[in-house]
């Protein structure tokens, strides 16, 4: 077991040996509220309230659920505004001992571990595609499906520079980026201010050079059987080191932040910005007239390799609950609600998701960007993989890796020091002693 792990298995089991309360109020209509001495059987459920969309839409179908089941009240509160962190909000509610009855997981690894999330029960598990298994048991039941991160480029700006078509190899790519730095526009915009952003361009790489060929990538690192001095990683970290020595990136990138770079794209001042799929809001937020496209990124290959492969988060029903045969039995008939076609369309289309159910659902995408990024998504020659920290049990990532190699990353990128080869050294070292 990682040692790093061990510190929040703790607190899980200390915690769970507070009594299971329940002592919620809903963040939705008040009809909710006063309905509920009247349910027979009552859950709580806590989910993130981090996305607005959402979050409003778990809350609809919560109460479209409640007025349906007379017999069965769910409780369901939003994480809070203000907060560290979601995981640090589940255990701030362990210590004051309301843990809720299910939950959604972001990091369900250290609950299995220590016992306190049941088995999904089969019911649930029979209506997902492919459900993640931890140990052969599946545990979480995936929420959503979400859409690849994708360059977005400026229509006006590619025409301004004489670009007619989006790139099918790097080399193409990388002669995108010369034409639109010979107009004067930057050709990428990053914010690197919030260091977190440059995680789009690192799980790329990672993604092209380790997980599409080794999707055990972590485990045999972990083995000593890879290292990131291997010769595909050193190529494609210096494919990105290239984009700043090259001034293919946004001068200001350092103090540059990512709420910043939807704003320089749609303006004309970038010409391209990878991103995740929660700029499609912000985009049409910004100028719903701007003329924006969308692409995956080629690797050296002309291949597309995209994240999209199976996640061990989701929600989770606790043991404690899973012990008591009438809540069992409400949680199972909410899980079901949520999956029917009707409500399942209101969440995912809220979440601009894919689904993860059997019956492949679709819904009408809001805009053209969305479109394009399901297809994508659904494009068969596309590899899938999944970032570094998504991964699980023996093929898991150190806890904190990921953040320390992105503070390094930012550091050698503004300053050449160290060199991209002696980071990779250095990450080699790092993921061994963590």
């Amino acid at each position: 077991m990682p040692a790093n792990i061990k510190p929040l298995q703790a607190v899980v089991i200390i915690l769970f040996s507070f009594a299971l309360t329940g002592c919620y109020t809903d963040s939705g209509a008040k009809n909710n509220r006063d309905a509920s001495p009247a349910a027979a059987v009552t859950l709580s459920f806590v989910y993130s309230g981090g996305d607005p969309d959402t979050s409003q839409a778990t809350q609809e179908i919560v109460n479209a659920f409640n007025a349906e089941h007379p017999g069965i009240h769910i409780r369901a509160m939003p994480s809070s505004a203000g907060v560290f962190s979601y995981e640090g909000y589940l255990q701030n509610l362990d210590a004051v001992g309301e843990f809720p009855d299910f939950l959604e997981l972001k990091e369900p690894e250290p609950y299995i571990k220590a016992g306190a999330i049941a088995p999904m029960p089969d019911e649930i598990t029979d209506l997902l595609d492919h459900p993640a298994r931890f140990d052969g048991k599946v545990y979480t039941a995936q929420l959503a499906s979400s859409l690849p991160p994708a360059i977005y480029y400026n229509k006006e700006v590619f025409q301004q520079a004489g670009i007619t078509e989006e790139p099918a190899t790097w080399s193409e790519f990388l002669n995108i980026c010369a034409k639109i730095k010979a107009i004067g526009v930057s050709p990428i915009v990053v914010g690197g201010r919030d260091v977190w952003h440059l995680g789009y361009w690192t799980n790329f790489f990672f993604g092209t050079s380790m997980y599409s060929d080794n999707p055990h990538w972590n485990r045999d690192a972990t083995a000593n059987r890879a290292h990131f001095t291997d010769a595909g990683i050193v190529q494609a970290m210096s494919d990105m080191r290239e984009l700043w020595m090259k001034k293919y990136v946004n001068p200001g990138w350092l103090y540059t932040t990512d709420n910043d770079t939807t704003t320089q794209l749609v303006n004309g001042n970038a010409g391209m910005l990878y991103t995740g799929p929660e700029a499609l809001k912000t985009i049409y937020r910004t100028n719903p007239n701007a003329a924006i496209g969308v692409f995956a990124p080629p690797d050296r290959e002309g291949r597309i390799v995209i994240t999209g492969s199976d996640q061990l988060q989701g929600i989770a029903l606790t043991s404690e609950a899973g012990k008591d045969p009438h809540k069992r039995s409400a949680f199972i008939a909410f899980m079901k609600f949520f999956y029917s076609p009707e409500q399942y369309k209101r969440y995912v289309q809220a979440g601009h998701a894919l689904s993860v159910t059997k019956d492949k659902m679709e819904y009408e995408a809001v805009n053209h960007l969305a479109e394009e990024l399901i297809a994508i998504s659904h494009n068969p020659h596309a590899v899938k993989v999944q970032l570094m920290q998504q991964y699980w049990a023996a093929n898991a990532a150190p806890k904190g890796f990921v953040d320390w190699f992105l503070g390094m990353l930012q550091y050698s990128l503004a300053t050449g020091r160290p060199t991209m080869e002696q980071l990779l050294q250095q990450a080699d070292e790092q993921w061994g002693n963590i």
